[in-house]
């Protein structure tokens, strides 16, 4: 790691009035939440962001944030270039300074745990931030977390949360169409790590026992727990679990293989709330839909987008030819790939989305 360069006298008078808002207590109870490079000569980077940045440049980050008018902007400053960056817990603990609101400052924890050089060292944050709820969600959060700091590292991605298990199950029951159905839970399993009976409540929405059986052997390969796998399939017709026992003897995976890497960002900066209204505007104003099309697909090549700012967009067209085009170029670009099956909600038929799904299956 690269020494870091000595404080400018400037910096280290800001970093002295900085240590004055400490909470009391601090100083003698948790030294590590206040010395940079302490921690960075400490921990070994159980992290995907290797060179933390350098504390000049970390306190003219953060001066930038802190001279917005609101915490929200705030918020969103930190939300759209964190991908930019590499942090400390120090640095961390020096930004929960700029939120009063409980509900911005837990989000922002949330969001930098992906960019924090020293992940073994969060869970001493905790204490500091505001409100016994959001303390335990934090506790909570880092807890499931700690099945593997690797994981969430190489994947970039949590294991999916009760919450959002209940999202895709709910788009999914939106479809009457067993194909559709296979084909959005292909792409969610695909891009989201989950537990085997997680899993297993998805496999149960598929109403015939060959759509059951080709997504059964599909999402084998994506299972954050293969030694449990069994809990998927246990329901299904002998012959059926036979043929999917067979084909995991074949592909068999390591019962140590806790993860799979598939959970990954499609970009790393995401447009503001402002410029991503302007671009919208954009893409209103042309007049034919053919030059509305190809105007929107220019957007998703040169800048990032979330998938609800893709659905936004999808909403903009009114034959779902041209959505499914424009959702199939945008595919692999949005920051959020693991929210990819959302886009299935944004389609008339269901035709339409089993035939995109299948397609993005195969890529």
């Amino acid at each position: 790691m690269k020494n870091m360069q000595k404080h400018h006298p400037i910096a280290l008078f800001l970093w002295m009035v900085s240590l004055s808002l400490i909470p009391s207590g601090l100083l003698a109870q948790d030294q590590m939440l206040l010395n940079p490079k302490a921690v960075i000569q400490q921990y070994q980077g159980e992290s995907f962001c290797t060179n933390p940045m350098r504390e000049l440049d970390f306190e003219a980050f953060r001066q930038e944030i802190e001279r917005l008018p609101s915490e929200q902007l705030r918020f969103e400053k930190i939300r759209v270039s964190v991908g930019q960056q590499c942090l400390v817990t120090p640095y961390l603990f020096r930004l929960m300074q700029l939120f009063t609101n409980p509900t911005l400052e837990y989000d922002m924890l949330r969001l930098c745990f992906y960019y924090t050089f020293d992940l073994n060292n969060y869970e001493k944050l905790i204490p500091y931030m505001q409100g016994q709820v959001y303390q335990d969600r934090m506790k909570e959060f880092l807890n499931e977390r700690n099945f593997s700091i690797r994981a969430d590292v190489e994947g970039k991605r949590e294991l999916v949360s009760n919450f959002e298990m209940k999202k895709a199950i709910s788009a999914l029951q939106g479809f009457t169409s067993d194909r559709a159905r296979v084909q959005v839970a292909k792409q969610f399993v695909s891009t989201n790590n989950m537990r085997s009976e997680q899993f297993r409540d998805i496999v149960q929405l598929i109403k015939l026992n060959k759509g059951k059986l080709e997504l059964v052997k599909y999402g084998y390969q994506y299972i954050y727990d293969p030694v449990n796998y069994f809990a998927v399939y246990e329901n299904l017709r002998r012959a059926d679990r036979q043929e999917i026992e067979a084909m995991i003897r074949l592909n068999q995976r390591s019962e140590q293989e806790g993860y799979t890497s598939s959970r990954s960002l499609g970009c790393t900066y995401l447009v503001s709330k402002s410029e991503f209204e302007v671009h919208k505007r954009s893409i209103q104003a042309q007049r034919y839909d053919a030059d509305r099309l190809r105007y929107a697909k220019s957007l998703f090549g040169t800048y990032c987008f979330n998938v609800n700012e893709l659905k936004d967009c999808l909403a903009l067209f009114d034959s779902d030819a041209d959505r499914r085009e424009l959702a199939a170029h945008a595919f692999g670009k949005v920051y959020d790939g693991w929210n990819f099956y959302l886009v299935s909600t944004s389609f008339r038929s269901q035709s339409t989305v089993e035939r995109l799904f299948s397609e993005l299956s195969d890529k």
